[in-house]
């Protein structure tokens, strides 16, 4: 949450009710049920497609989890793991467009759209994150062509198969700690599950 604070601050100063208040509808913001998505890919199996879903629990979107898995055609996970709510809030202070002018102009925009946030915009906004998070996982092979010099590849041995053998399916995920990270993950038949191949932060 600590890039949410630093944008309070700076869009904020001194303004001390304000900033306590979208604060307040931060902290207030909430999914009232449990939300689950899912997606078949083929993955694991050329010929029998996997379900990577998505499970969002109810209650406060900064107390709360998600998790997210793969499952087999036989219900078998092969991955899964957990992690915060509050990722699907990142970005909500950033306007999809800022106006031209100088910095007088581009901080009073700032400042106006940073009110503008309320609690049901923030609900609203990690929603559509949500709604659409599944649904662009599989990777173009030509993605991990930029890491072919080994930079940020985890097992380079694993990597050079994947990219040989065209019949190999990666997803890739987020880095949910940072603002920016990706993470690629192949199946492992020797291991019978996903493993993460790439991280780039």
């Amino acid at each position: 949450m600590r890039f949410i604070f630093f944008l309070l601050i700076v869009s904020f100063g001194q303004n001390k009710r304000t900033s306590d208040q979208i604060r307040i509808d931060l902290n207030n913001a909430k999914f009232t049920m449990q939300i689950k998505k899912s997606n078949s890919i083929y993955f694991s199996n050329r010929t029998k497609q996997d379900t990577v879903v998505l499970v969002v629990d109810t209650g406060l979107i900064y107390q709360t989890k998600c998790y997210l898995s793969i499952k087999t055609f036989d219900n078998r996970v092969i991955f899964y793991e957990e992690f915060n709510t509050n990722y699907f809030t990142r970005g909500v202070f950033q306007p999809d467009t800022i106006p031209l002018g100088d910095q007088d102009v581009y901080q009073k925009f700032i400042d106006n759209y940073t009110k503008s946030i309320t609690k049901k915009k923030i609900e609203k906004f990690a929603l559509a994150k949500i709604q659409s998070f599944l649904r662009d996982i599989k990777v173009n092979r030509n993605e991990l062509e930029q890491y072919k010099n080994g930079e940020n590849v985890l097992d380079k041995k694993v990597y050079k198969q994947i990219m040989k053998d065209k019949s190999v399916r990666v997803v890739w995920f987020p880095c949910y700690e940072y603002d920016e990270g990706i993470r690629y993950f192949a199946y492992s038949k020797t291991k019978a599950k996903a493993i993460k191949i790439v991280e780039s932060d």
